[in-house]
């Protein structure tokens, strides 16, 4: 600690930045080595993306030829067997899909019958030479015959695979040396008994197409040094490259994974998730290995896929990031240790000069800021004596303005009151006109009543006189029942005296005094019934009228009276009114002043209030003046002592310079110190 105070402050800037600069170079360093392993990490990830990639595109690819050979073989024109017909057909397929070097249709006995007439490349293919091939003894002929299928995980079944081959019937056909795979169904009649087998001779562009695609977008993107590896079994079977910026015509090797890398293929696909560096033809080159047992493929293929790029072009783009970040380190170490030894000289000086100026500036500080505090003492005395003069008139106002805002309240009250007692009286004197009216109304309807009742009782004296005229009538047909007897015996009396020519007639006779009888005694009947229908009616019309009569009268007494009470409430009711009318105007005269005189004391004890306000935030102000004078002057004392330590950081304490500047400084103080008592004085 002593070594380092002795030290100035240029050393003490430069010992630091050492210091700083190191652990920064430290820390970058690490930094970016962190930063090469994750890019390295992201690379091999991106490595496992495209081979996970291009499994599943080839996966698919033989998913498609997997069911291609089944919609085959359930076209109508094959499954009725007709040969003549099935060329054409054949060959729009084989135009379509366009992968298909030849698609043939089989007889049980594995001969030739039936197949499209060119290949891939549009040359025309030797029927004869195919003819003259058996295929009962391939084994995928076979096993179709036995229905033992290509089975994959996701239940694919009624299509038997074969692997890539060379098969020599195919060299001699298509005149090349390729390998080609053979997709064989099933041919079923309507009774799904096998009727024949539809086969599929696929050349190896349904798998180099798919890849080429990967290797095209790659070229595109400017990403050259990779290698595409197709193994089957042990072998590997396709290779595919980018060789001077573009994808390099596929090969063929058919050739042991052991010939062709210095490492075996099931060290290399044991850790799909990490790379493993391959040699070959003597170039490094980091790959992963991926087996095909997705849920879509035939297992017993036995394919694998590798993919590889060159270490040296992999990894280029980290490498290359490295090497600048290094060099940008060194850059900026080289730069800031230039500019801290600039900085500290330069500033050094500068600080100098700057304290010189502070202590001057902190000794007039000191002395205005007691003149400052004592001004601000003498203002705060006063202004809490007139704070608390101004409380004492705010709290008589508040009074005061509590007296006025009940009596407003009150007048309010009354006001209110009084218009209720005034709508009260004036709804009364509406009820009572309204009570009169319905009296009128009540006289006129018992006078019609009366007239109603009487004319009634006409109608009534009307039904009593069409009663007596039925019995008169009731009178005549007792006479005609009388001779209707009289008649019927004289008939009888003639029928008599015919004999056996008046039976008829006096049979008659005697029905018609039954009838007659009959009618005499229902007219009786009737005659009884009117007699008594009439002394009711007459009983009826008589008490009816009386009773109506009395009723009328007495309505008439009672609505007379009412009349008269109603007439006497209406001008009781009137004089209410008006009395209440003008005890309403009086209170609303005595509310409207109130209510400006509450107006009035409210506006003046809000001004005080605002006075009151003032006053506070002076008081306040001169509180907090007086105490920021008092801490200004300490603050100048700690400047003017920090300044000095500030001096002897920056010289040290063994500079001869720095002493002497520190003996200016003691005898500034001294004389500021002097100069500050006597103001004080």
């Amino acid at each position: 600690m002593k070594l380092w105070k002795r030290l100035s402050f240029k050393s003490k800037l430069m010992t630091i930045n050492l210091f700083s600069l190191g652990a920064m170079a430290l820390g970058v360093g690490y930094s970016f080595m962190i930063l090469s392993e994750e890019l390295e990490l992201h690379k091999y990830a991106e490595l496992r993306s495209q081979r996970d990639n291009t499994a599943s595109k080839i996966v698919a690819l033989y998913f498609e030829r997997y069911g291609d050979v089944q919609a085959f073989a359930t076209n109508a024109v094959v499954v009725e067997g007709q040969t003549s017909k099935m060329t054409s057909y054949l060959d729009k397929y084989a135009e379509i899909y366009g992968i298909y070097d030849h698609i043939m249709y089989l007889d049980l006995e594995g001969r030739w019958l039936a197949g499209s007439t060119k290949d891939t490349s549009q040359n025309e293919i030797n029927h004869e030479l195919i003819k003259k091939t058996n295929f009962s003894k391939e084994d995928w002929f076979k096993r179709v015959l036995s229905k033992d299928w290509s089975k994959t995980p996701s239940g694919l079944t009624g299509t038997v695979v074969s692997p890539f081959r060379h098969f020599e019937w195919a060299q001699n056909v298509f005149k090349d040396k390729l390998p080609r795979m053979v997709f064989a169904a099933p041919v079923y009649n309507s009774n799904n008994e096998i009727l024949a087998v539809m086969v599929n001779i696929a050349h190896p562009k349904w798998v180099t197409d798919g890849i080429s695609e990967v290797m095209t977008k790659k070229v595109t993107a400017k990403e050259f040094g990779t290698r595409i590896w197709l193994t089957q079994g042990n072998d590997v079977i396709i290779k595919s490259e980018i060789l001077n910026e573009s994808v390099a015509p596929f090969t063929f090797p058919f050739e042991s994974f052991e010939n062709l890398f210095a490492t075996s293929k099931e060290r290399l696909f044991v850790d799909q998730e990490n790379p493993y560096y391959i040699s070959y033809k003597g170039d490094t080159s980091v790959s992963n290995g991926k087996e095909l047992n997705q849920n879509h493929w035939s297992s017993e293929l036995k394919w694998g896929l590798i993919v590889e790029e060159q270490e040296s072009l992999f990894f280029a783009e980290a490498r290359q990031l490295t090497l600048l970040s290094g060099l940008l380190v060194a850059f900026f170490i080289i730069m800031s240790g230039v500019f801290v030894h600039i900085f500290g000289v330069a500033s050094a000086k500068k600080l100098e000069q700057v304290i010189n100026i502070f202590k001057e500036t902190g000794t007039h500080i000191t002395g205005v800021s007691l003149r400052l505090q004592k001004g601000s003492q003498d203002l705060a005395s006063a202004s809490t004596e007139q704070a608390a003069g101004v409380q004492e008139t705010m709290a008589a106002i508040e009074e005061i303005s509590a007296m006025v805002a009940r009596n407003a309240e009150s007048a309010e009250q009354s006001k209110d009151q009084s218009a209720q007692a005034e709508g009260s009286a004036q709804q009364g004197q509406e009820t009572v006109e309204k009570m009169l009216e319905s009296m009128n109304e009540i006289k006129a309807s018992n006078d019609e009543y009366s007239q109603r009742l009487q004319e009634a009782n006409k109608k009534l004296s009307h039904i009593t006189q069409a009663i007596e005229e039925i019995a008169g009538k009731t009178k005549v047909i007792n006479e005609i029942v009388f001779q209707t007897k009289l008649l019927s015996f004289n008939a009888s009396v003639e029928a008599a005296r015919a004999g056996e020519y008046g039976k008829g007639f006096a049979v008659v006779a005697e029905e018609v005094g039954n009838l007659a009888a009959m009618s005499g005694q229902a007219a009786q009947e009737i005659s009884k019934l009117l007699e008594t229908s009439t002394k009711q009616v007459t009983q009826v019309v008589e008490e009816s009228k009386n009773l109506s009569e009395s009723m009328v009268q007495e309505s008439r007494e009672k609505v007379t009276e009412a009349e008269q009470v109603a007439h006497e409430v209406a001008g009781s009711l009137q004089e209410i009114y008006e009395n209440s009318h003008r005890v309403a105007e009086m209170t609303n005269e005595i509310a409207s002043a109130s209510h400006e005189q509450a107006t009035g004391v409210s506006e003046v004890s809000k001004a005080i209030g605002e006075i009151e306000v003032g006053v506070q935030k002076v008081n306040q102000n001169a509180n907090q003046t007086a105490q920021d004078s008092t801490q200004l002057a300490q603050n100048s004392k700690d400047l003017e002592f920090n300044l000095n330590q500030i001096m002897e950081f920056l010289y040290g304490e063994h500079d001869l310079q720095s002493q002497k500047v520190k003996n200016k400084i003691h005898s500034k103080l001294n004389t500021s110190d002097s100069t500050q008592e006597k103001k004080v004085a």
